[in-house]
């Protein structure tokens, strides 16, 4: 691993090794792992003062140990578990996670990083708020170029920007292209192609 953070991080947490964690030279990573070998995620409050690295330290913790959010369920403190949940949603893909979320920014902002992450634009539609499930549907078409996502906007406003952000010269392919629908969107449909 040499001084790879995230591979002293897997090694440390599959050999059960505080040793290994001794290298990590970033000091919440250090804990994060410390926390992670023993299984205690309360090592991030005892070792480590500022409320943002123990934050970040929670949610090293929860990507680590298995990427389950039932782990998230024992933080007593409701910041620190929906850090955990957010965490955990991330690392795993799985917007379950934020979906246990209470206060609705910290949800929409957890289901938004889920579904950039993963490229799967159907996870925006756990939104409450239409206005936010087209936001979140744009940046995943542009982010991950992909322009069929687009078409499945029912919000206008965001229709044009997300074909004119998602549909980048050399990163298209011909199947994307041939997603999107030529009846309703020829033009972008032909720009698409011209991208490839």
């Amino acid at each position: 691993c040499g001084t790879n953070t995230e591979c002293l991080l897997q090694y440390a947490f599959r050999a059960k090794s505080e040793e290994a964690c001794a290298l990590i030279s970033d000091e919440t990573g250090r804990v994060g792992c410390i926390a992670s070998v023993r299984n205690e995620y309360n090592e991030c409050y005892r070792q480590l003062q500022f409320e943002a690295n123990q934050k970040e330290c929670i949610k090293l913790y929860a990507r680590i140990t298995g990427i389950d959010g039932n782990i998230c369920e024992r933080i007593s403190i409701s910041e620190y578990r929906n850090d955990c949940y957010r965490g955990v949603a991330e690392a795993s893909g799985d917007p379950s996670n934020c979906l246990k979320l209470t206060m609705y920014g910290k949800k929409r902002d957890c289901l938004y990083a889920v579904a950039v992450k993963t490229g799967n634009h159907t996870i925006c539609d756990y939104n409450e708020y239409r206005d936010d499930v087209g936001f979140c549907k744009a940046r995943v078409g542009a982010i991950n170029n992909l322009p069929s996502v687009c078409q499945d906007i029912g919000d206008a406003k965001y229709v044009w920007g997300c074909f004119a952000d998602s549909i980048v010269k050399g990163k298209m392919t011909e199947d994307e292209c041939a997603k999107i629908d030529r009846s309703r969107f020829p033009d972008w449909s032909r720009i698409c192609y011209e991208s490839i």
